[in-house]
């Protein structure tokens, strides 16, 4: 048995369709079908109203989301942490004083500082997926947060990164944004819970991802994927860089190791 991690976005979900391509979703069912594990391994948090469709899809025996605050397994669940109003103050100050777009998903709403910013940037987004955006300052006070986001490029990242040596924000493939990740918080860290819930190790892992909050997750599997179209840096953590999610990039990884049958696919 092995347990495979998936990312979400840009690794499952293709943001040019907003859906999971048909062929990654057979993947999936003959991963199943041979006795693996099937965990997501995002920075969304999945319990959120927004991500029902995809647990509906892949039906995931595990979940570390919010970047490993939060990880469950077999319905069973072995950590949650969340921010706290401190942490999320602060942060939230420190971003209107710089000018910086932060926000949180909270109840099918991203709540967000500067929206109109926000619309053109992450509109293309946001919109499929039927979210509302609301000012951040609209966010219920006793609202569980458990992960933040930011939207922009590199430099205001690295001010949000001075300012708070507790946190880091490790960009998205398309540099554009990135979550705001916790001092002790990663996918990592999520799946070695898992490794120890499952009692296996490393090499029982496979990992696929495209962005570099993915990097820890790929460095620390036993098999690591990256997307074809992963940022630089996960491809070097990986060790197969497989096609474009849109060129059946998933299935074609899991063939290439002989880890499914043929599929009749491409």
């Amino acid at each position: 048995m092995k347990i495979v991690c998936f990312d979400v976005d840009m690794t499952l979900l293709d943001h040019a369709t907003m859906q999971i391509p048909e062929s990654a979703l057979k993947t999936l069912e003959a991963l199943r079908a041979a006795g693996h594990r099937i965990i997501l391994s995002t920075g969304r948090d999945m319990k959120d109203v927004f991500c029902a469709g995809i647990l509906d899809q892949v039906h995931p025996d595990g979940l570390v989301h919010c970047n490993g605050a939060c990880v469950e397994a077999d319905g069973q669940v072995l950590l949650d942490t969340v921010w706290s109003p401190e942490e999320r103050e602060a942060l939230v100050s420190f971003c209107e004083k710089e000018g910086l777009v932060v926000g949180a998903i909270y109840g099918g709403t991203a709540y967000c500082i500067g929206t109109e910013k926000y619309y053109d940037e992450m509109a293309g987004v946001i919109l499929p997926l039927g979210l509302s955006i609301r000012g951040m300052r609209e966010l219920p006070q006793d609202a569980a947060v458990h992960e933040i986001f930011y939207c922009g490029y590199r430099d205001g990242a690295q001010k949000i990164e001075e300012a708070f040596p507790g946190l880091r924000l490790p960009m998205y493939a398309t540099g554009n944004a990135s979550d705001v990740i916790r001092e002790g918080v990663s996918k990592a860290g999520g799946i070695r819970l898992l490794m120890d819930h499952y009692g296996c190790g490393p090499e029982d892992v496979i990992a696929v991802g495209d962005s570099n909050n993915d990097i820890e997750m790929l460095e620390m599997a036993g098999l690591a994927i990256a997307m074809g179209n992963a940022s630089p840096k996960a491809r070097a953590a990986a060790d197969h860089v497989t096609s474009d999610i849109a060129e059946d990039g998933i299935y074609r990884a899991f063939r290439h190791f002989d880890l499914i049958p043929d599929l009749g696919i491409g």
